[in-house]
């Protein structure tokens, strides 16, 4: 049997249970306490017609891992994201350990970082790119779940 990279298994966890659009699941491989049902709502508002997600919650070190292999950056990032694959499953990726650096930074909670960093992904999914309309986005959406 094939071994799995790090990134694929969780396009392997649910590749069977998931239909080409309309699924979410969330993992959170860290001890941080993530806001699920905010995130599956927010699923549900902007991306649920358009693909299945996997969101996975993870450290400084997975995340610097999958930036470095696939954006050519040594660095951990805050989000990553991937389009869908050919089964409909797009992934987003949450650094909850800049997450929650970034929260005691701006002295808001990790639970709202977590949620902007969810619709700042989920947005990028949708072919949005970093600029006002966007920026827009953001804030009427995390407005409105937090």
């Amino acid at each position: 049997m094939r071994k799995h990279s790090a990134k694929e298994k969780y396009r392997h966890r649910t590749a069977s249970s998931m239909s080409a659009i309309g699924q979410v699941h969330v993992f959170n491989e860290t001890a941080v306490r993530v806001p699920r049902m905010a995130m599956t709502a927010l699923y549900t508002d902007l991306l649920a017609k358009t693909c299945s997600l996997n969101i996975v919650c993870i450290g400084n070190a997975f995340s610097q891992k999958l930036n470095k292999v696939h954006r050519g950056k040594d660095a951990p990032a805050n989000v990553l994201t991937f389009p869908p694959n050919e089964g409909g499953v797009a992934e987003l990726y949450i650094n909850t350990t800049l997450a929650a650096k970034t929260a005691e930074k701006h002295h808001i909670s990790i639970k709202k970082q977590i949620l902007f960093l969810c619709i700042h992904g989920m947005l990028h999914l949708l072919g949005y790119r970093h600029g006002v309309q966007m920026e827009m986005l953001e804030d009427r959406y995390i407005t409105m779940y937090t």
